[in-house]
């Protein structure tokens, strides 16, 4: 799971298991490439600890 900002959106990259997170956080989805964002950078601040999580989550495995 990642955050890309492409232009002025914040693009939450997840597994389909991982939806609900920016689901919460108030992204939306994008059926064209399938993939929630948001062009408000405190939606995106509330995701930054769980992307930041699942990647300490990845080396410590």
């Amino acid at each position: 799971m990642k955050i890309v900002q492409v232009g002025n959106r914040y693009i939450f990259e997840c597994e389909f298991e991982e939806r609900h997170f920016p689901k919460q956080a108030g992204f939306k989805w994008d059926p064209e490439i399938k993939k929630w964002w948001t062009d408000d950078y405190e939606k995106c601040k509330k995701l930054d600890c769980i992307v930041t999580l699942a990647k300490n989550k990845d080396i410590l495995n």
